[in-house]
């Protein structure tokens, strides 16, 4: 008898330990599906059901919402009609969809929804069971998403039309250069001549700026080192230089300025570097022409031209002077911030100016 018992007390013992294994189980069942947003409804959507889960994700209570047509109660922005929804759920037995709705507080929220119609024990349908996940966070990526390629697509667009700009304004200065090589070839007066040639090679040393800046993808910068060079050996060509008699070298660091930094100082350069190859070397007389741009231990930029020809004559007050380059200088430096130095110390002229690299705004470089 005494072993029946203990036997007996050792299944029950058990078994009360399955039943409370399970029990928990069944516990921890209940609160997950109670936080999942599950609402019954019949078929015209009026709330049989609503559980945690729904009163958390909308804002109300099962008192309040039970009774409820779902539908309108939540603002659904269904894609098809109601009534269509339910015939596909009562035909094939679910539906599934994504849709806007709105909670109690007017906050809009994306659920995606999977409705399964339930039957009694007879078939005849009597409900749907709905489930709803909250989309919203996925949704407003991928909003975000569509807008950042709609933004890069308008980006694109506008690149094509600055590169546009970029063209047209260099093709327009050309024209301009070439209007002015035309006049200058029909003038007997020599000064004038002259003066339209050196305003041709003005309008040539920007429209190269916008021909640089329609060849790259940044249109707000150009490569000035690279344009130094190209500009200078232009201007060589253009004042046909003698290799054997004028040595031209060039020292450019290669260093983005802006556009409105940039014409600027492709002006100076233009003049800096036209009066040393006109005026250093007269009378077939050799040297040297070195023109540098750089960056210096200041943070401050410097382009500088330096010849090693006959210089500029210790009384001749250049600070002062009426010739239209150094004007043209002068106002340049001073419009980008600038210092003008001459050094003569070391025979010959060199011209150098030092501007920080920030450069003019837009709004003054287009007093420019």
């Amino acid at each position: 008898m005494n072993i029946v018992n203990v036997m007996l007390e050792s299944r029950v013992t058990e078994r009360t330990k399955e039943l409370e294994t399970a029990n928990a189980r069944l516990s921890e069942l209940t609160a997950a599906l109670d936080k999942a947003q599950t609402v019954i409804q019949d078929l015209d959507g009026r709330i049989l059901f609503w559980n945690g889960g729904m009163a958390a994700l909308y804002g109300w209570s099962r008192e309040q919402a039970l009774g409820c047509k779902s539908h309108e109660l939540l603002n659904s922005e269904l894609p098809i009609p109601f009534s269509d929804i339910m015939d596909e759920v009562i035909e094939r037995g679910s539906w599934s969809g994504e849709f806007r709705q709105r909670s109690r507080d007017g906050a809009p929220l994306w659920v995606a929804s999977h409705w399964v119609l339930h039957r009694d024990a007879t078939g005849v349908p009597v409900s749907v069971v709905k489930v709803n996940n909250d989309i919203t966070a996925f949704k407003r990526t991928e909003e975000a998403l569509r807008q950042s390629e709609r933004l890069e697509q308008a980006l694109a667009e506008k690149t094509v039309l600055i590169k546009e700009v970029h063209h047209r304004v260099k093709n327009n200065l050309a024209v301009i250069a070439g209007l002015l090589g035309m006049q200058a070839s029909r003038i007997d007066d020599d000064r004038a001549r002259i003066a339209l040639a050196e305003s041709q090679k003005r309008v040539l040393s920007m429209a190269l700026i916008h021909e640089r800046l329609y060849g790259t993808d940044r249109l707000d910068r150009v490569n000035f080192g690279l344009y130094v060079r190209q500009l200078t050996n232009e201007l060589c060509a253009a004042y046909a230089v003698e290799t054997g008699i004028v040595r031209v070298q060039i020292e450019a660091m290669e260093i983005d300025l802006s556009v409105h930094l940039a014409i600027p100082c492709g002006l100076i350069l233009n003049e800096l570097v036209s009066n040393a190859l006109k005026y250093g070397f007269p009378d077939g007389r050799s040297g040297t022409v070195t023109v540098r741009f750089a960056r210096l231990e200041s943070g401050e930029l410097s382009l500088r031209c330096c010849d090693d020809g006959v210089g500029i004559a210790e009384g001749f007050d250049w600070e002062g002077s009426k010739s239209l380059g150094l004007r043209i200088v002068k106002i340049l430096t001073k419009q980008i911030d600038g210092d003008l130095i001459l050094d003569r110390s070391a025979g010959g002229s060199a011209f150098e100016v030092r501007f920080p690299e920030r450069g003019p705004s837009a709004m003054e470089a287009s007093s420019i």
